[in-house]
């Protein structure tokens, strides 16, 4: 559902790039990627490197795309897309083993008859959580 729903917003084209920072990343994972290797030095047309040196070596696989392929941004939105329906995935399984009734509450008298739908409330609020995506 998580995937559908998705595919709507990875091809808009009014979206826009797929971050204010994505181009300075890929900048500076380029400069790494051709043999820069002082911190000091690593920058970008939106200033110097804020992060860690090891979040750059994130970015060296993008940099690989974008060297191959004009559709690297779309590529990465779906790979992203998929990461994050797949932890919905696993999110709303590990709800529904949580929220599951217990028959030893039940023969105590203690069952919660709203245990799905509390899973269920869970896993449609992560569902439609716009900037999740």
């Amino acid at each position: 559902m998580n995937t559908l729903m998705g595919i709507i917003f990875l091809f808009n084209v009014s979206g826009g790039r797929y971050g204010i920072d994505y181009i300075a990343y890929l900048q500076q994972a380029a400069a790494v990627w051709n043999g820069e290797t002082n911190y000091v030095k690593l920058s970008s047309n939106l200033g110097p490197c804020f992060y860690p040196a090891g979040h750059i070596w994130h970015y060296i696989p993008a940099v690989w795309l974008h060297l191959a392929t004009e559709h690297a941004e779309t590529i990465i939105k779906f790979g992203h897309l998929l990461i994050h329906s797949l932890i919905n995935l696993f999110v709303g399984k590990i709800a529904y083993m949580y929220f599951k009734e217990d028959s030893t509450k039940v023969a105590r008298g203690f069952s919660n008859p709203n245990g799905s739908s509390e899973a269920q409330l869970l896993v449609i609020s992560m569902l439609c959580s716009k900037e999740a995506r």
